[in-house]
């Protein structure tokens, strides 16, 4: 019996384990791959089956950012930053903005937009983007690109702004701006060496 044990704290006969560390997640690396008799691609590391659909969708995805991120630089003009690991993607000279691309088509309230249009409210899966950029580059207002691509048609780009950040505007809500407009009324936001 050590002193310790002594201690009115201490609980006779129970062994205090120290605390673990999370474990850390298997990344299933292409040499640790075992191809079952089954049919079935599965880690050596840690025994889980992998679905190569499912890595396959996620390649697809990121190849498909990516894309986007270059063209938004190409034709709006903004600094490609988004490798920094914040969510900015882009800085430009008046706006910090952040791409969303997907191959779905657009909901029917979005189609019907090809002007500036003042809406009050807007899907959470704009306003949470917007709202992650403020702390980053505080001299710039965010903007929230949303494409929607799809095979052999040029991409239809919709920028996502909130009223106080819009030079015309009232305070309250956001801006929904198509981006052959956004070019027409802001031009492109490159910073100037």
């Amino acid at each position: 019996m050590t002193d310790l044990d002594a201690l009115p704290f201490a609980t006779p006969g129970v062994e205090e384990r120290p605390a673990l560390a999370p474990p850390r997640r298997c990344l299933h690396p292409r040499d640790k791959r075992q191809h079952r008799e089954d049919g079935v691609i599965a880690c050596t590391r840690c025994g889980r089956d992998l679905d190569p659909e499912r890595a396959r969708r996620g390649k697809s995805s990121r190849r498909l950012g990516g894309d986007q991120e270059r063209r938004i630089e190409r034709v709006y003009g903004p600094r490609k930053v988004g490798e920094f690991g914040d969510p900015v993607d882009h800085a430009g000279a008046e706006w910090k903005w952040q791409s969303k691309a997907t191959r779905a088509l657009r909901p029917h309230w979005l189609a019907l937009i090809d002007r500036p249009t003042w809406q009050l409210s807007l899907p959470a899966s704009i306003v949470g983007p917007l709202e992650r950029m403020t702390p980053y580059y505080p001299h710039l207002a965010p903007v929230v690109i949303r494409s929607y691509v799809r095979s052999g048609v040029r991409p239809d780009d919709y920028l996502f702004v909130r009223s106080a950040d819009w030079p015309w505007a009232p305070r309250s809500g956001y801006w929904v701006v198509p981006g052959t407009e956004w070019l027409d009324y802001l031009g492109r936001d490159e910073v100037t060496p």
